[in-house]
């Protein structure tokens, strides 16, 4: 992104946030898909690194599971992520959205594939823009 997009006279910048407004030659369409990525997933994301790694490591006995009987022998079980991760403290996680981290887990890879082929797809049309100028 940053080599196509963002400005030559600049270091690649620390964090992706950091790096979208710097990338002025984005186009029109990518800048907005990932803007938008950044507002649905990417905040959120960068609390739960934040949270995992600074304030509240995962360990045993700190998440909540709920543990469901779909038929007489299959169970399924859903592990809760906090709604709130930014509060960095256990004490204040709130559970109401009821979160369960494999179904975002699988949400935010899908959402990674997405955004890297948009990225892919500008790129490989920038590239085809030069090659037709030459």
């Amino acid at each position: 992104l940053w080599q196509f997009f963002g400005p030559a006279n600049l270091h690649v910048p620390s964090s992706f946030h950091k790096t979208l407004p710097l990338c002025t030659s984005l186009p029109k369409q990518l800048s907005e898909r990932l803007s938008a990525s950044w507002e649905t997933y990417g905040k959120d994301v960068t609390d739960y690194r934040d949270c995992i790694q600074h304030y509240a490591p995962l360990d045993f006995g700190s998440c909540s599971i709920q543990m469901e009987k779909i038929d007489n022998r299959i169970w399924t079980a859903r592990v809760f992520i906090p709604d709130n991760p930014s509060s960095k403290a256990r004490k204040k996680f709130l559970y109401t959205k009821e979160r369960d981290a494999l179904t975002y887990g699988w949400e935010l890879a899908n959402e990674i594939l997405e955004v890297a082929s948009a990225i892919m797809n500008a790129i490989k049309a920038e590239k085809s823009n030069i090659d037709n100028m030459k």
